[in-house]
């Protein structure tokens, strides 16, 4: 008889951690290019800072630090939020807005500055959700 103890386990310790993105999806009635034009907009109103994009892809990356996030770490320097943006018509003629935060940390090393991926933090999650109900509600 095979023991199912190390299934368990697994089980268990995959639902005790956190996921390391979270996605919100919306869609809207107005047009692609419009809503794509409202998430620029709101990531300034946000904060957020362009660091990729792709105008005829209606795809926008933008990322701020996060004052709230804290480590115990003397190496630690500040936690990053990343929002990454899709917008598509899709079948029906809506447009569908898809985003997916991140979040992640720098901490400095000998060779520079290292990115470790984390949790995605709330204040993340919170800005995607805003960005979601300005954008496409």
């Amino acid at each position: 008889m095979k023991s199912s103890v190390p299934l368990l386990a697994c089980t268990l310790l995959a639902g005790c951690g956190g996921t390391l993105v979270s996605t919100t999806r919306g869609s809207s009635s107005a047009a692609p290019d419009d809503v794509y034009a409202c998430v620029q907009n709101q990531f300034k109103t946000l904060g957020y800072t362009r660091i990729q994009y792709d105008a005829l892809e209606r795809w926008y990356v933008a990322h701020k630090p996060d004052s709230d996030a804290r480590v115990p770490s003397g190496l630690y320097r500040k936690t990053m939020n990343v929002l990454d943006t899709r917008v598509r018509p899709d079948a029906s003629g809506a447009t569908v807005l898809e985003i997916t935060a991140k979040s992640y940390e720098e901490y400095a090393n000998a060779r520079g500055v290292d990115q470790q991926e984390r949790q995605v933090t709330q204040r993340a999650k919170l800005d995607a959700q805003t960005l979601q109900r300005a954008c496409a509600p």
